[in-house]
């Protein structure tokens, strides 16, 4: 038993659901860290002059009004706002860029949004880097038109989760005129493995033909980040442990009560005269203590070990319709967006839910025998693993602190562990 315990301590120390989670190693950010500073590399010596001739049209600064379509197969859109002492935006945007090549970048159209009625605000606003990088930096246009009054209604409010679900329908209205086929939303707080591109289109192509072959015309969304606390053992889910851990006492009780029952009677042994008389016979205090006190104890040792350690999560493309958050990288399919995510935000403008708990609670409603099979797209939740980014953000959106004393830049309290200790080719 102490063997089992000093091994789950050695492999379960970055499952944040574990008895073992161990903070001070968990947290460390070997791949973040450098994924950062190759992007802050990136950013300082990008040349926008690589991709201007590949460009399907001229850059411009837009308002959410006056936008020029073009055709292209993933819009990425990031509302980004000013946050207190630190910007995450270059290396988010930087990140992005670093890990593709000139043949994709037509394919591609980003979308930035300085989410404030004085942009100068923004601490990234202006910079070259931005310039370069943004296919489209949009505004709210000018002070009368109803998109700028209404933002600086928002903005006097004070309501963070009002705003926010404003600046994310607006990027996602802009990017439906790209007509994209897809559509990637992301906070500005993340950065991207190299590979994030090829994975995201071979996922997408690969969650597009399984809903199909399940019945399903669209799916909701593809999740590229998750965060692992959440998915461990759920208080709703007891009864099945319940029924799990009988079921396995019960085989181990059964086992020893027929190996009891077979044993052979009590031997006698003579040697010279001398008689040895064995006992092999399994005593029924042995049966009691071996069901009821080490078996308990293992199990509670394996669900002590916590169960993202236990039971990973399959590598690839999976359905994950429950225990998953939270908004940092959602891609919509562009149909999506237009019936279902933005109806929502329309008619859920004004309400305090958060944009990744109103998406989730919309998704819920949406399941249930009671629907017709094809109208239940919530059923449609998928998620790739290993995630394709981290989320470094220490300072909210909103300005609370959530570093959790680990670090400045990273980690932030929503953390995926597993992409620290990704090997290289999945970087």
């Amino acid at each position: 038993y102490a063997i089992l315990a000093l091994h789950f301590r050695n492999i379960c120390y970055a499952d944040p659901t574990s008895y073992f989670f161990r903070p001070s190693i968990a947290y460390a950010a070997p791949q973040s860290t450098e994924i950062i500073k190759q992007a802050e590399r990136y950013a300082d010596s990008f040349a926008p002059s690589l991709y201007v001739d590949l460009r399907p049209y001229n850059r411009s600064t837009t308002s959410p009004s006056g936008s020029t379509s073009l055709l292209t197969s993933l819009c990425v859109g990031i509302p980004s706002v000013r946050r207190p002492r630190l910007s995450y935006l270059k290396t988010t945007l930087a990140s992005l860029h670093h890990g593709i090549d000139g043949n994709d970048r037509p394919d591609l159209h980003f979308i930035v949004l300085l989410a404030h009625t004085n942009q100068s605000e923004h601490p990234d606003f202006d910079k070259p880097w931005l310039r370069g990088m943004a296919d489209t930096l949009m505004n709210y246009g000018s002070k009368g038109d109803t998109t700028y009054e209404v933002a600086k209604l928002m903005e006097h409010d004070g309501r963070h989760e009002v705003k926010s679900k404003y600046d994310y329908a607006l990027v996602l209205e802009e990017c439906l005129k790209t007509n994209a086929d897809y559509v990637l939303m992301l906070e500005d707080d993340v950065v991207f493995t190299k590979s994030w591109l090829e994975k995201t289109k071979n996922a997408l192509e690969e969650v597009r033909v399984r809903s199909w072959e399940m019945g399903y015309e669209e799916f909701l969304y593809l999740r590229l980040f998750y965060y692992e606390r959440i998915r461990g053992w759920n208080a709703e889910s007891w009864p099945k442990y319940l029924l799990v851990s009988t079921c396995i006492a019960s085989a181990v009780l059964t086992t020893l009560l027929l190996f009891q029952r077979l044993q052979t009677p009590v031997r006698s042994f003579g040697f010279r005269g001398c008689y040895i008389r064995l006992h092999p016979r399994l005593h029924t205090i042995s049966i009691l203590l071996i069901t009821f006190v080490f078996t308990p104890a293992v199990i509670g040792l394996y669900f002590a070990a916590g169960a993202n350690c236990m039971l990973p999560q399959p590598q690839g493309v999976q359905l994950m319709p429950k225990y998953a958050c939270c908004g940092q990288a959602l891609v919509f399919p562009r149909t999506v967006v237009q019936n279902h995510i933005l109806p929502l935000f329309h008619d859920n403008q004004w309400g305090s839910t958060p944009v990744d708990s109103l998406i989730e609670e919309y998704a819920d409603s949406m399941t249930g025998k009671s629907l017709e099979k094809a109208q239940r797209i919530g059923d449609m939740r998928w998620a790739i693993t290993p995630v394709l980014l981290q989320h470094v953000g220490s300072q909210s959106s909103h300005g609370v602190g959530r570093d959790s004393g680990h670090g400045n830049m990273t980690p932030s309290a929503l953390w995926n562990f597993g992409f620290e200790r990704l090997e290289k080719q999945h970087i």
